[in-house]
């Protein structure tokens, strides 16, 4: 197909101006068919689904969040204690070795 126009330019007048439209063959399947009834709720109807489960996804996401800054705290806190146990140990263990030690003193023989 073949288009022809004129233009007017300033000095010389119109002129013929030739448009060529270069078409392809297609396949049968690249041609668009007209959109079937109920495939846009359906397409809606998957949107909707989708969107319910990046609701619940992110619900999820929430709680373990929040679980994870809990037993974070958690854990903190049970390590405090487990130093505060830990320092109790030692200072149990230094006065049993110096309660020996004390024995030790008073039962050798003094020659």
């Amino acid at each position: 197909a073949v288009d022809k126009d004129e233009i007017e330019t300033g000095v010389r007048g119109p002129v013929e101006v030739r448009v060529e439209r270069i078409t392809h063959h297609v396949m049968l399947e690249d041609i668009p068919e007209p959109t079937q009834e109920g495939a846009v709720e359906v397409v809606e109807g998957v949107q909707r689904e989708q969107g319910h489960r990046i609701v619940g996804v992110e619900s999820a996401i929430t709680a373990l969040t929040e679980r994870v800054a809990e037993l974070e705290r958690d854990n903190r806190r049970l390590k405090g204690t487990a130093s505060v146990e830990s320092q109790r140990v030692n200072r149990l263990q230094r006065g049993m070795s110096h309660m020996q030690r004390a024995e030790a003193d008073t039962t050798t023989p003094i020659l």
